[in-house]
């Protein structure tokens, strides 16, 4: 069974974008002994994917949704906590079992006062995310929001206050 959004000639998807949909993937909403083996690899060999406009996230996604799955760049857009609208994303721990995820870049774009925290970052997820673009208006990050993401070479912060940009390059290359 072929489960994966890969063309059966082999190619690879270049780009896929979702929009006015839910990404609600939680173990509450979810059977783990069925999940393990449904969608391992569904996302595998996409080059880009967005997850954009009208998007209803889950603050407890389940991680389990990209096992198995290699992306260049990942995008959420929309994440926002006002009082007008709550669009939370958060990731599960889940250490139950190898997730095998490898996300090179990942994009939040049109934050609104969201928290960047450990759970926005989850490090199964992005454990190997060399490169995070965070724009528009957060609330805060927190001191031990990057703190396991080992992989971490550049940080782009896009603030729409007194700051245009502000880039932070490690010096571990």
């Amino acid at each position: 069974k072929n489960n994966n959004l890969i063309p059966r000639d082999g190619s690879c998807l270049d780009y896929l974008k979702a929009y006015n949909n839910q990404l609600n993937f939680t173990t509450d909403t979810i059977n783990i002994n069925n999940l393990v083996q449904e969608f391992s690899g569904i996302f595998s060999g996409i080059f880009r994917l967005e997850f954009a406009y009208l998007i209803k996230f889950s603050a407890n996604t389940c991680p389990l949704i990209f096992k198995d799955t290699s992306i260049k760049i990942l995008s959420f857009c929309q994440v926002r906590n006002s009082s007008l609208q709550k669009n939370i994303l958060g990731f599960q721990q889940f250490d139950q079992v190898g997730l095998n995820i490898t996300i090179k870049e990942v994009r939040f774009f049109e934050l609104y006062r969201v928290r960047v925290d450990e759970k926005l970052l989850n490090r199964q997820m992005f454990n190997y995310t060399g490169t995070i673009y965070i724009s528009d208006y957060f609330l805060i990050i927190e001191e031990t929001a990057f703190k396991e993401l080992r992989r971490l070479k550049r940080l782009l912060l896009i603030l729409n206050d007194a700051f245009n940009q502000f880039i932070y390059a490690s010096d571990n290359k």
